[in-house]
């Protein structure tokens, strides 16, 4: 299941529905046997997935926001700032100046 989570980690459709599907079980199912075995629900683990993703690009690459919150599956760049900011405590542009990484447009 963590397997699949990282392979479509940047589908912006992404659902639990299509998930349990996937697995022929109903989404309450595969939630409490993820959480039974992984400690957190799909949908946490998404997010720790997508923002380590993104802390990833943000340091390695010249990326632009915009640009890495499509490619770690948000369509909407403010969503991903706000997550980001309450996952690890400041906004992108901030974590990568203290990462010493330059934005730059592309």
């Amino acid at each position: 299941m963590t397997r699949y989570l990282q392979e479509h980690y940047n589908d912006m459709n992404f659902s639990l529905q299509q998930m349990a599907d996937d697995f022929k079980l109903t989404p309450l199912a595969l939630s409490r046997q993820f959480l039974e075995l992984n400690g957190q629900t799909p949908s946490d683990y998404m997010t720790h997935y997508r923002i380590e993703t993104a802390k990833l690009l943000l340091t390695t690459t010249e990326l632009n926001v915009n640009r890495i919150a499509m490619e770690v599956g948000y369509y909407n760049v403010n969503s991903f700032i706000r997550r980001f900011g309450q996952v690890v405590g400041v906004t992108p542009g901030k974590y990568r100046a203290q990462s010493g990484k330059k934005q730059t447009e592309s």
